[in-house]
């Protein structure tokens, strides 16, 4: 065998070479948000307690007497969160890793494409998830014809991938807790111009599933980590069915600094509405350092803007970079706008720009994530039972959250 062919054996080797730098590029790539939040690993124990403060302690007054006497503590409020899980597992027949074993070339080709079909399949369900609520859900029922389903929003047809198995409910996972209908069905087909999505059996045949009702990956109901929406509420906790408590904290005592603060603006005056939102946010403390919008926000953003005010903001993580663009607010500081193709329209149909504080924000994870489900960490490949296959396996545990929801805001276009 000629020196450095790839075996059945060093298929390991293979992997670490394939996987070891571009991971994370792989993760990142187009996704600006996943890229820039702060990732730790750190996470032990079964519950992450996240501390809030909301109001700030002392005293302070024209005596010093009256300062002492009017002391008072620091005001806080604890967040108990859990992990939220992963997984992603994909196979590679046995057959074809022996027959191309001195392929060295065929064999990385099989290798790597099966294992960037998962890495892809865990980025899509992480970044649904920091830009979602909680509750899973992939797309809102418009209508249904036999196998086809007509989606509300026609961009969340990127939610889903021909062989998805789905779910169906009639709440979203977060505003209510039904739970999910009993049969599933799986995508065959996919019309990403009309939002259409089409599955392998008749849609007819589940009862109570129609028109507002909502879809989901098999098993995500209520089970997806809590994303931007969960921290920055679309409206007050409490009202439109948005829960009150989050992590065991009631956030109707103060919606603003327990869950971020609402503006609403004209979808017809994008650049105007943004900076005004930028200027009430000032007013209330919040130290916005970053800007967050879909890409069509973004393009109507960019164009609404005079050319010799457009100035180029450029960020990166590990090889991955992207390009957005900087604006002053009124604290003189610059705060850097980006389009991010997962960020979903509000419940009522209306689009929405959030203006957050990036210092606060924090993916937590349980070691790295994602990493490989294999006894000792490493890159291999497990004997798949029941089949002659080589099973992949990759996923992880983690939440994402703030510790100062009151820095953070989102401004709703109608």
């Amino acid at each position: 065998m000629a020196s450095g062919a790839a075996t059945v054996a060093n298929v390991p080797e293979i992997l670490k070479s394939i996987w070891d730098d571009e991971v994370p590029d792989y993760q990142y790539e187009d996704q600006v948000f996943y890229a820039l939040i702060e990732k730790d690993t750190s996470w032990d124990g079964q519950y992450q307690y996240v501390v809030c403060k909301i109001g700030n302690g002392g005293g302070h007054g024209s005596t010093f007497d009256a300062a002492k006497r009017n002391k008072s503590a620091n005001t806080f409020k604890r967040f108990q969160l859990e992990t939220k899980d992963n997984f992603a597992l994909w196979s590679v027949d046995h057959k074809l890793i022996t027959l191309s074993r001195n392929q060295r070339g065929a064999l990385v080709k099989a290798l790597a494409d099966a294992t960037e079909s998962a890495q892809y399949k865990f980025k899509r369900r992480t970044v649904r998830g920091l830009w979602g609520t909680g509750g899973g859900a992939i797309g809102k029922v418009s209508s249904i014809s036999t196998t086809q389903l007509t989606l509300t929003d026609v961009n969340d047809v990127r939610n889903f991938d021909i062989g998805d198995v789905c779910a169906f409910s009639n709440d979203d996972g977060y505003t209510a807790s039904a739970g999910v209908f009993s049969e599933t069905r799986t995508v065959t087909e996919i019309d990403e111009d009309d939002g259409i999505i089409t599955f392998d059996e008749t849609l007819a045949a589940i009862s109570g599933l129609g028109a507002n009702d909502f879809v989901f990956i098999d098993s995500d109901y209520g089970a997806t980590m809590f994303g931007v929406p969960a921290w920055v509420t679309y409206f007050d906790p409490g009202a439109s069915s948005i829960p009150t408590s989050i992590g065991g904290v009631n956030r109707t005592v103060w919606p603003q600094r327990l869950a971020g603060h609402r503006f609403t603006g004209d979808a017809n005056q994008i650049s105007e509405e943004i900076m005004t939102a930028l200027t009430k946010a000032f007013r209330r403390n919040c130290k916005t350092t970053h800007i967050f919008m879909s890409p069509e926000l973004f393009n109507e953003f960019a164009l609404s803007l005079e050319s010799s005010r457009v100035r180029y903001a450029d960020e990166k993580v590990g090889k991955v970079g992207f390009t957005g663009i900087e604006v002053v607010s009124q604290s003189g500081k610059t705060v850097k706008c980006f389009g991010d193709p997962s960020i979903r329209k509000n419940p009522d149909g209306n689009s929405v720009v959030y203006g957050l504080n990036m210092d606060g924000w924090k993916l937590h994870s349980a070691e790295e994530y994602p990493m490989w489900l294999t006894a000792d960490g490493e890159k291999k490949f497990l004997t798949e039972e029941n089949a002659n296959a080589r099973e992949g396996r990759i996923g992880g545990y983690a939440q994402a959250y703030t510790n100062a929801p009151g820095e953070n805001w989102v401004l709703t276009l109608s």
